[in-house]
C-alpha cells in the first residue's frame, strides 16, 4: 500500500511481490483501517480451481502515520523560551498546516507557511507543560512541547489600572492621567 502525503510503501498482506491484480481498497477516516479485495488464488492454494479468481474481501489496521517534530518558540521573542496563554507564538517544522491544538484547545492562526504558523497562545490554558499540535491538509501531525507560564510586566498589578473618564477633551488628557497612575513617563 502506497501513502501518498509520506510516499511510504507498506506491505499489508503474505501474498507474493510478483503477485498483480486490480485491488480495489478503502481507507476509514483517520487512515487508521483499510479493506481491499483481491483474487482468492493470490491469498494461497485454492482446492476448487473455479474459484482461484473469486474475491476476497481483507481488512487490516496500519499503523499510525509518524508524528513530525518542530520547534515553537515567543513569536515576539524568538530567542525566548516564554509562552504564555494569550501570547503570540510561531511553531517551525516541515509540512505545517492550518490547523493548531494546545493541550487540545484551538488556536486563532494568523500566518501559515509550509515551515511556519503564527497563532494566538488559547488564553484559557494552565501554566505548565503544553503540547503543540500542528495538522496538515493531508493530516499528517507535526508536535512541538513546551511549557507555558503567565508573564508579568514589570509595572505592579495596583498601579496599572487605568480608568478612563469621559470629560477629558483629549487625548493628551488621557495620557497624563495614565502616566500619573503609572509613575513614568509614556
Amino acid at each position: 500500500m502506497l501513502d501518498l502525503p509520506t510516499g511510504a510503501v507498506q506491505q499489508i498482506t503474505n501474498a507474493p511481490s510478483s503477485a498483480t491484480a486490480e485491488v480495489v481498497s478503502s481507507l476509514n477516516f483517520d487512515g487508521s483501517v483499510v479493506a481491499f479485495n483481491f483474487p482468492r488464488i493470490l491469498s494461497g492454494t485454492v482446492s476448487d480451481d473455479d474459484l482461484r479468481n473469486n474475491s476476497e474481501i481483507y481488512v487490516t489496521a496500519i499503523p499510525p502515520r509518524p508524528v513530525g517534530s518542530a520547534t515553537v518558540v515567543n513569536a515576539a521573542a524568538p530567542q525566548s523560551a516564554n509562552i504564555a496563554p494569550g501570547s503570540i507564538a510561531s511553531i517551525r517544522g516541515n509540512a505545517l498546516g492550518s490547523d493548531v491544538k494546545v493541550n487540545g484547545q484551538a488556536a486563532l492562526i494568523f500566518y501559515v507557511s509550509a515551515s511556519e504558523v503564527v497563532f494566538e497562545v488559547p488564553s484559557g490554558l494552565v501554566a505548565g507543560p503544553a503540547q503543540f499540535l500542528v495538522t496538515n491538509a493531508d493530516g499528517l501531525q507535526s508536535k512541538a512541547e513546551a511549557v507555558t507560564a503567565t508573564i508579568f510586566t514589570s509595572v505592579p498589578p495596583s498601579r496599572a489600572r487605568i480608568r478612563l473618564v469621559a470629560s477629558f477633551p483629549s487625548i493628551s488628557g488621557i495620557l497624563r492621567s495614565i502616566q500619573m497612575k503609572c509613575g513614568r513617563q509614556l
